[in-house]
Formats: structure tokens, C-alpha cells, sequence
């Protein structure tokens, strides 16, 4: 077999078992950083020949593994809608080290650049991500978010048990802060949303009647809606509403009251919100 041949053969096997591998579940392990058991990232391999546009980062409880959810057929379609490669997360830390602040819901101690690491190791490039975590998984997109805001595309932080206070960060990125009504974490998650929202953070309240503390279809459902219209560049009507009366207006009118708000970058979704209004 001549060169020419055998490298065109080469090539085409190396072709061929790329294709193979697209769309499967790959497990990623990675060091853990002081305070964590567990690092890895499951992550489902792009096509060759994609030109991703971003992570969709999946994080589900306390020391949970987030491959359930990249599993998900309704996560999969999203991320093949938009070119975004799913990845769950899944990173572990003795209590005590998340009691003390230094397990992996705290990203600027080491969890957030193992993430990182992670990240490129998938797909290299700064890429923006799209986080969405319940609980534990709030705790750690919240924080990481906090950490590193150039990089989050937007995110959701549903039903965290505690929360830093949020500083003065400019351009922060569009956020989902939600808890069920039933959850005992309720009233920690609204008073990290109006920290937030009196920073001037673009975040969006959800409360979810009659739910506790547990993952929820219909918020899942709004996250990808609202992702998708953050990824949508089109120009849009941002509005805000208002938190004791259920009103909806114009953001720009909103912006003088004295009233706490909720923001949301499309009017669409105000009204395809699943928060109570009650």
C-alpha cells in the first residue's frame, strides 16, 4: 500500500470511529480539588463536525450524578436545538467540607476550575454555559456563576438550602432563582432573589405552588424555554413584574419603583412562567 493510500485510509477509519462515538455518554474523571471525593463529568460526545455553541451543565442534589439528566430525551433535544453539548455533573464533598465552605458548592475553591478543566478537555474554547441545578446543584451554579459570571450564558438555581449574599458584578448574566411552595428552603431562596434583584441582578422569580423539595417537569420546561430565548439574538421586550400585584409591564417602567420586581428578558415568557401568582 502506497503512502497516499494509506493515509487517506487512515484517515477515514479515524473519520469513521468519530462518527461512531457521536451521541454517546462519556464519563470524564477528573482530580477532585481539596474538599471534594469525586470530580468527573458525564457528557454526550458532539459529532466531528460540529460547531457546538456552548455547555448545558445538569446538576442534580447533594453529591448527585447528573448523568440521569443528560439522559433525559426532552435535555437531549434542547441541546441538539440549540448546538449546546450536555453535560451532567458530577462532583462529591464530605458534609462537614460543605458546612465549612470548602466542598465543591463552593466553585471558587477549586470545584469551579476543575469544571473548567473539565470543560475544555470536551470541548476547548472558552464556550459560554447554560446551567441549570437543583439543591446541591443549585448551590454550586449559583456560586459558580458568582465566580466566573463571563462565562455562564444564564442559569437556574432551584431550591438551594443556604446562599452567599450576591455582590455588585456588571453584566451579570440572566438568572432563574425558584423553590417550591412547599419547600422549607422557600424563604432562603426568595431572599437570595431579592438580593439579588436590589443589585440590579436580571433575575426571574419562580414559585412553584404545591411543590416540595424535588425536582419539577414544568420548571425544567420553562429553564428550556428560557435559555432558548437568552440564545435567541432577536431583539426582545424585557419586562418586570411586580411581586405583590401580579402586574406586568415594560421594564424600563418598572425600574423606579420601589416595589420588588421580577425580571424576565422576554414578555413571552412572563407569560408562559409557572410561577403562582396567587
Amino acid at each position: 500500500m502506497n503512502r497516499s493510500i494509506k493515509t487517506l485510509f487512515t484517515a477515514m477509519i479515524a473519520l469513521s470511529a468519530a462518527f461512531a462515538t457521536a451521541g454517546e455518554i462519556r464519563t470524564l474523571e477528573l482530580r477532585p480539588a481539596k474538599g471534594m471525593t469525586r470530580a468527573n463529568l458525564s457528557y454526550i460526545e458532539p459529532a466531528a463536525d460540529s460547531k457546538p455553541r456552548g455547555f448545558l451543565l445538569l446538576a442534580s442534589g447533594y453529591n448527585s450524578d447528573g448523568t440521569f439528566l443528560i439522559k433525559k430525551p426532552e435535555w437531549r433535544e434542547f441541546a441538539e436545538k440549540f448546538g449546546l453539548i450536555p453535560v451532567g455533573l458530577s462532583f462529591a464533598s464530605e458534609l462537614p467540607n460543605l458546612r465549612d465552605g470548602t466542598g465543591y458548592y463552593y466553585a471558587s475553591k477549586g470545584s469551579g476550575k476543575v469544571l473548567l478543566d473539565g470543560l475544555e478537555k470536551i470541548a476547548g474554547g472558552e464556550l459560554p454555559i447554560y446551567m441549570c441545578g437543583f439543591s446541591g446543584g443549585a448551590h454550586f451554579v449559583a456560586r459558580f456563576a458568582e465566580w466566573k459570571p463571563g462565562r455562564v450564558g444564564a442559569f437556574c438555581a432551584y431550591a438551594a438550602g443556604w446562599w452567599d449574599y450576591p455582590r455588585r458584578i456588571k453584566d451579570a448574566p440572566c438568572a432563574i432563582i425558584a423553590c417550591g411552595e412547599k419547600d422549607e428552603r422557600l424563604k432562603a431562596c426568595f431572599d437570595y432573589f431579592s438580593w439579588g434583584r436590589r443589585l440590579g441582578r436580571k433575575w426571574t422569580w419562580i414559585e412553584l405552588a404545591g411543590t416540595g423539595h424535588s425536582h419539577s417537569g414544568r420548571l425544567d420546561e420553562f429553564v428550556r424555554e428560557y435559555f432558548g430565548a437568552i440564545m435567541d439574538k432577536k431583539p426582545k421586550r424585557p419586562v418586570c413584574e411586580n411581586l405583590e400585584t401580579g402586574k406586568i409591564q415594560p421594564e424600563m417602567f418598572a425600574r423606579s419603583s420601589k416595589t420588588l420586581q421580577s425580571y424576565y428578558p422576554d414578555e413571552k415568557l412572563a407569560k408562559s412562567s409557572p410561577h403562582s401568582r396567587k
